[in-house]
């Protein structure tokens, strides 16, 4: 659902990968997106090294991000819902098997 309201704002998501002003708006929350996915992280596998849930975070990072979004449903060719089921699952093994 979260990427299916993601794409229902294309327009201006796609502005944001147009130039410096849009990279520079998408850089500027990734520490929170860091702490958030992070703190999530250290719940499910408390075990892990810094170094180690570092990994998962951006992995996790990457794979919810706008871009990997576009890559799937432009390049790729994948419609909305496979693409974020695609990323969940993926996100969710990360989590769970890095």
């Amino acid at each position: 659902e979260a990427r299916t309201n993601q794409m229902c704002m294309e327009t201006l998501i796609r502005a944001q990968h147009s130039g410096p002003t849009g990279v520079a708006i998408r850089r500027a929350r990734i520490p929170f997106y860091r702490e958030v996915v992070a703190a999530l992280v250290e719940r499910d596998r408390p075990g892990l090294t810094p170094a180690e849930r570092d990994d998962i975070v951006e992995v996790c990072l990457l794979l919810s991000s706008s871009a990997a979004l576009f890559e799937m449903t432009d390049v790729l060719e994948l419609d909305v819902e496979r693409a974020a089921r695609l990323a969940a699952r993926t996100i969710v093994a990360a989590i769970r098997h890095m």
